[in-house]
């Protein structure tokens, strides 16, 4: 007589990692860019690009691409399963005072990014563009994963993993309105929450 066992496998992901729970206090780090400081997203529309017509969308040369991770740590093996990731880019871009451009405001949903490397599953940061809202979500994934480490018939033990994402955008700017010249400021705020 022989048997066949069938173990269920997580298919290969590109931008999800599976890690042992931890040891405490419970944490969820969400990591924007760089480690320190903010990163500024700079786009330079040239007098050419403002010209052309039809206009061309501006990528962003400084920095080239934005590194996004998220780390969870559950601590035991409660049920907390839910990852969400929110941006707030509700405040548009202002004009610095002095630059020529007065009290024009350039609209958040004017700016999209292109995910470098998304993952099949479609959970994690798609491509797309800011909704100038308060809380457009980006990304919501399970974070609970249990695997069965002892088989006796049924699973007799397991081991419980917390998940972490990360993923790189690139960002560009639509230029599909023209504005008056000056340089314009602005700031979104991301958010990560494991309920």
């Amino acid at each position: 007589m022989s048997c066949l066992w069938l173990f269920p496998q997580m298919p290969a992901q590109a931008v999800f990692t599976r890690v042992a729970l931890g040891s405490a206090p419970r944490s969820i780090t969400l990591q924007v860019g760089s480690a320190t400081g903010v990163d500024n997203v700079v786009f330079n529309v040239s007098g050419a690009a403002a010209a052309a017509l039809p206009r061309a969308p501006v990528t962003n040369p400084t920095p080239g691409s934005v590194n996004f991770s998220i780390t969870a740590n559950r601590v035991n093996s409660g049920f907390e399963p839910w990852i969400t990731l929110t941006a707030n880019s509700s405040v548009a871009l202002k004009c610095v005072a002095g630059t020529g451009c007065g009290t024009t405001e350039i609209p958040f949903d004017s700016i999209s990014w292109t995910t470098a490397n998304a993952d099949p599953s479609g959970l994690d940061i798609q491509s797309g563009a800011f909704n100038g809202g308060a809380t457009q979500q980006l990304t919501r994934y399970q974070n609970n994963y249990r695997e069965c480490t002892f088989w006796i018939i049924i699973c007799l033990g397991y081991a419980y993993y917390d998940t972490n994402m990360a993923n790189t955008l690139n960002f560009q700017y639509s230029n599909s309105t023209l504005y008056p010249a000056g340089q314009y400021k602005g700031r979104v705020t991301f958010t990560a929450t494991m309920l």
